[in-house]
């Protein structure tokens, strides 16, 4: 399946890209092909306020980005596009349910190319992914000149789906159209960044400084780069020049708890989350940023400390309404069970979580079931449970076949890499592991693959990836610090000569 997105992704690059204006369009007006996409609304002042929140969020001011598409819907409340993309960055389900409501509504009073917006993010949140990406395709054919709507689609393929190279393609078309766009330039250094090619990510990241010396977040996205190639010093330099611009500067406060933690400073990490949960944009934010905090345990391998923070953590979430982070929070705690029935206790929690919300988009619930088949099979697998194993790998395979998410499809692919592992059957389990060679499990069972199907300069190179892989999550948390601490002592009983 990836391949059929990869291919509908790939036709909008055959279409050309200049220098585009940007005229404003009243309703009604027939559409200029060397221009944006139409935009419309009744009034001049709702269409600023539009234009002003597009800027702030390609700026990561989020909270300013709603703010000026709320005042613009109060100006024209039939201002489609101003909840299209409130319905596409508002992270509590019951506000998203309210605008998808709102946008199927006001859907036939608008232009053909806003009906495709509109149809775009509606199929993503139903999980009709090759639907949403047809939708993305023809709008940008119908306005290839449109850089903003260019950093939309590179956002929402690589930060969604992580199709980096696709998303670095797209990010290049709109930085052909404007070189100072501060939006692409910002996709494009984390595109690299999430390839693994550091040397392209930092210039364009001072870059994105220069043109935005006096906001925040050039700042934050240089420093969250630096951590991520592990210059920690560096990345905590330029979290504190983003805080010294704005204190409360919600990503920053995060970065840099992020960044203690993955410097093993684990209770000043838990400080600084604790701080910049405070200062979150929603509730929904803050329940997710209060996993990473309960992270900080099991970096430790403080256990029932991590399960008493992770319940916390779960509690926040439930008492909002936020289904899916509740579930994360369960079966981020399965995770690291050692017997097998606990790990199943939380799994069926996690389940059940699901069960409780239908304000959660459908994309958004069937990725964490699928995530928790995933760690199910990992679980059954760790106990010698091959035949339950296998009979969950099957509704994980109908969950997979029922769907276009390439997330759902890793989940599926690692999980029978796992399986295959199990059997010893290296050279099956390869091409399946490969579909997930950035997650940490999947790079680790990849070691051993390639290394016992006589490839070592892969196995090595995949070993290398893994131990620099520096990122807060639990995957990594449980996976990376031992590997390393494996490979140093593997180093050390080497004998001298070996090790020339």
């Amino acid at each position: 399946m990836r391949n059929i997105l990869f291919r509908l992704v790939a036709a909008t690059l055959f279409f050309g890209v200049h220098s585009a204006g940007l005229r404003a369009q009243s309703p009604g007006a027939a559409q200029d092909r060397d221009d944006r996409m139409p935009i419309t609304t009744s009034s001049p002042e709702a269409r600023a306020l539009f234009e002003q929140g597009i800027v702030a969020w390609e700026n990561l001011r989020l909270p300013r980005a709603i703010d000026c598409w709320r005042s613009a819907i109060q100006k024209d409340p039939n201002f489609l596009l101003a909840h299209v993309y409130i319905l596409e960055r508002i992270p509590d389900p019951d506000q998203q349910a309210a605008e998808q409501k709102k946008v199927v509504a006001l859907m036939d009073s608008v232009t053909p190319d806003e009906r495709l917006m509109a149809e775009w993010v509606l199929a993503e949140d139903r999980n009709d992914i090759i639907a949403a990406v047809a939708s993305m395709n023809e709008l940008l054919a119908r306005n290839p000149k449109d850089k903003h709507l260019l950093w939309f689609a590179a956002l929402s393929l690589g930060a969604k789906y992580k199709q980096w190279e696709r998303a670095a393609e797209l990010s290049e078309q709109a930085l052909k159209i404007d070189p100072d766009f501060a939006g692409a330039l910002n996709n494009q250094g984390y595109n690299y960044a999430f390839l693994g090619q550091f040397d392209k990510a930092f210039p364009i990241m001072r870059h994105y400084i220069e043109v935005l010396p006096r906001e925040p977040n050039p700042e934050d996205s240089y420093a969250e780069i630096l951590r991520m190639a592990g210059h920690f010093g560096e990345a905590l330099e330029h979290y504190d020049a983003a805080l010294r611009m704005e204190p409360n500067f919600g990503e920053s406060l995060l970065g840099v708890a992020d960044t203690y933690a993955l410097m093993g400073e684990e209770d000043k990490a838990r400080t600084r989350y604790n701080i910049a949960t405070e200062h979150a944009y929603t509730k929904a934010y803050a329940a997710k940023w209060k996993l990473r905090w309960a992270t900080t345990f099991v970096r430790e391998k403080h256990f029932p400390e991590a399960d008493a923070a992770f319940l916390e953590a779960a509690r926040m979430a439930r008492e909002n309404s936020l289904a899916v982070t509740e579930a994360e929070a369960y079966r981020m705690m399965a995770l690291y069970q050692p017997d097998y029935p606990t790990a199943l206790h939380w799994l069926e929690k996690a389940e059940q979580s699901l069960s409780h919300s239908q304000d959660t988009s459908a994309s958004a619930r069937e990725e964490e079931l699928a995530m928790i088949q995933r760690t199910a099979i990992y679980h059954a697998l760790q106990h010698g449970r091959l035949r339950v194993a296998a009979d969950a790998l099957a509704q994980l395979k109908k969950l997979n076949d029922d769907s276009h998410n390439p997330n759902i499809e890793i989940a599926y692919h690692a999980s029978a890499g796992m399986l295959l592992m199990a059997g010893k059957k290296w050279l099956e389990a390869i091409p399946h592991l490969e579909e997930g060679a950035s997650d940490p499990f999947s790079m680790k069972l990849l070691v051993t693959a390639y290394r016992e199907a006589g490839l070592a300069a892969k196995s090595e190179r995949t070993a290398r990836e893994l131990v620099s892989l520096n990122a807060p999550t639990i995957d990594q948390a449980l996976v990376v610090a031992e590997f390393r601490a494996q490979r140093t002592r593997a180093a050390a009983n080497k004998p001298r000569n070996d090790r020339q």
